[in-house]
């Protein structure tokens, strides 16, 4: 399998992808790593919670008694990536008051 060069086009972070084509090994691509999509997607889910009357996306940890949310799995992904990476800027970037405008 061919790898692919990525580059964060926030955090400038680099991995390589598996790719059925046979890239040259200065051909690169830009994406979100996990971190920063997360934190960009986080604002705009919080953003829809707090039109909802909800302000609890990425606060409540590793459990959620919230079934019925539709940003439930979400909330609990960035939750086990605060715990695996703490170095990730979870939860910190989705408690900011000025990270979340209405």
């Amino acid at each position: 399998m061919n790898k692919l060069a990525v580059m964060c086009i926030n955090c400038s972070e680099t991995w390589e992808k598996d790719s059925v084509i046979a890239w040259e090994s200065d051909d690169y691509s830009g994406s979100l790593c996990n971190a920063c999509f997360l934190k960009v997607i986080s604002v705009v889910i919080r953003r829809r919670q707090l039109k909802q009357g909800n302000d609890c996306f990425g606060k409540t940890g590793v459990s959620c008694d919230q079934y019925d949310c539709k940003y439930r799995e979400w909330c609990l992904r960035i939750n086990k990536l605060a715990e695996a990476e703490p170095d990730s800027g979870f939860p910190s970037a989705l408690t900011r008051p000025e990270a979340i405008s209405t």
